[in-house]
């Protein structure tokens, strides 16, 4: 134990905060965590002295504290400061700051994606025109289940049972919601009965959720209003196939740009109707 001769070689609270730039609050509250303790203390007026050495080893914890670890993390560090010790604490805080990462990065990719959905349907909306278009799509994994489909859009797009699954198996998805039918004739007529759920896969990983390819050529067309109207743009579709010679389907896919997520106005929905095409060998 320091006796109170060798205080002179020691340093005092008020020095210590001005020489390692440290409230002496911060340094009380050190103290009471067991993080950094004077090495002695005056039994007469209560002063508190701190050697070299530990004045030094606040540089490390102000090193620690800069690479994002808490402060009861720290604790022992000058007890216990050998390399296997900060091996072991760095490569805790490199898994923890990676799963952060992680989590950043996918909340990143679903605002971003988002924020372009709201872009694409603002453009569609100034330059709209019904044009019926090819599109390429590359292969992407789409999260998907089947569900049964009773025209009510509300409840397939603002789908409780799909968060809940995506949830209970730590999906994360990002993108529009797509829901793809059997049948592009069946769909405009509202016979179809079911429609699978799609969603693009953050991080395509092995689990209980079911995946599926979604991607290749297709008559690509955006409906801008009333879910109830969209056969409409159906019709337009089979036309443009038959005068340009393409082969249709047999599935179709409608995929939500501009929903329920964001309007409630339905005037104001923007649908992109994919359908399957191929040149006809006529």
């Amino acid at each position: 134990m320091t006796t109170v001769n060798e205080t002179k070689e020691m340093y005092t609270v008020g020095e210590v905060s001005k020489i390692c730039h440290i409230s002496k609050k911060t340094l009380r509250f050190y103290d009471q965590e067991g993080i950094i303790s004077p090495d002695y203390v005056s039994a007469k007026n209560n002063y508190r002295y701190y050697s070299k050495d530990t004045l030094s080893s606040i540089a490390i914890i102000k090193y620690y504290k800069q690479m994002g670890f808490k402060l009861c993390e720290m604790k022992n560090i000058n007890s216990k400061s050998s390399f296997y010790y900060h091996e072991k604490n760095f490569r805790s805080k490199i898994e923890e700051l990676q799963a952060e990462e992680r989590r950043i990065h996918d909340k990143l990719i679903e605002l971003s994606d988002w924020y372009d959905l709201l872009h694409e349907a603002q453009t569609v909306s100034e330059e709209y025109n019904d044009a019926v278009s090819i599109k390429y799509l590359t292969d992407e994994p789409y999260c998907c289940l089947t569900q049964d489909f009773h025209y009510d859009y509300m409840d397939s797009i603002l789908n409780i049972p799909w968060v809940n699954h995506l949830e209970d198996n730590d999906q994360a998805i990002t993108g529009p919601v797509i829901l793809k039918f059997p049948s592009y004739i069946e769909k405009p007529a509202k016979t179809s009965q079911t429609a699978m759920i799609m969603q693009k896969s953050v991080y395509p990983k092995e689990s209980a959720v079911s995946k599926i390819n979604f991607g290749g050529i297709f008559a690509s067309i955006y409906h801008v209003g009333d879910f109830n109207e969209i056969a409409t743009s159906y019709q337009k579709i089979a036309l443009w196939a038959a005068e340009n010679s393409y082969i249709c389907g047999p599935e179709c896919y409608e995929r939500y740009v501009v929903d329920y997520w964001t309007t409630k106005n339905s005037q104001k929905f923007v649908t992109e109707i994919l359908i399957p095409i191929k040149k006809s060998d006529c």
